[in-house]
């Protein structure tokens, strides 16, 4: 989050944000030291609003903005964090189809984010605060 908040005081924008950008910088097991990485799609903003059009990403991570190609921000960056988020705890990506890409898409406006315990996920242990950060 540190590191994402520091790309956005630079005015830049990540825009590919999923879990394979995300390195860990040692194999020791105390020391959670990440970097982020591949800013190929990494764009300067505009902080007078003026927004992005391109549109670019992994559809799993993409935020509805793009999906509906819509002028978009640096939060779009955000909405990936959250969908991370959720996958690291859950083991599962919030917005998966195994049918088509339309049906992420589908998803991703559409379907709500709940925190259900079922077979493939266990939200029971899972705190409000993390629920509260991915939505």
């Amino acid at each position: 989050m540190l590191g994402l908040n520091y790309l956005h005081l630079q005015s830049i924008t990540h825009r590919d944000m999923k879990p394979e950008n995300i390195l860990l910088v040692s194999k020791d097991k105390d020391n959670f030291d990440i970097k982020i990485s591949d800013l190929g799609f990494a764009q300067e903003f505009d902080k007078n609003g003026e927004g992005m059009t391109l549109v670019l990403g992994s559809p799993l991570y993409m935020a509805p903005e793009l999906v509906n190609r819509e002028p978009y921000s640096e939060k779009v960056d955000i909405w990936s964090l959250g969908v991370i988020t959720y996958q690291l705890l859950s083991g599962k990506t919030p917005f998966e189809s195994r049918r088509s890409l339309k049906k992420i898409d589908w998803n991703i406006k559409h379907k709500e984010i709940t925190f259900k315990t079922t077979r493939a996920e266990n939200w029971n242990d899972i705190s409000s605060n993390a629920k509260d950060f991915i939505l």
